[in-house]
């Protein structure tokens, strides 16, 4: 399987189309292509940003890059729209 990098379903690769499926990234994409794609991982941007606006309230932000997934709440995944 190969992952679409362009968060708009627009840079699938030919091998994983032709093999009957995919996955979409940063939003729902389930929804291009019922056919193929069969789930999407979907970035909640706005958590990350609301957790750093918490740490700056609290005092307690570090500066630096953060990574935030499943744990803190900002990924998700759906499959909402495929042809099962």
């Amino acid at each position: 399987m190969v992952i679409g990098v362009d968060g708009l379903g627009g840079n699938f690769f030919n091998d994983s189309m032709k093999a009957g499926m995919d996955e979409g990234a940063d939003k729902n994409q389930c929804l291009l292509d019922p056919d193929v794609i069969m789930v999407s991982g979907i970035r909640l941007v706005d958590v990350t940003i609301c957790n750093g606006i918490g740490a700056a309230i609290e005092g307690t932000l570090e500066g630096g890059s953060t990574t935030e997934g499943l744990a803190e709440g900002a990924l998700a995944y759906t499959y909402e729209g495929i042809r099962k």
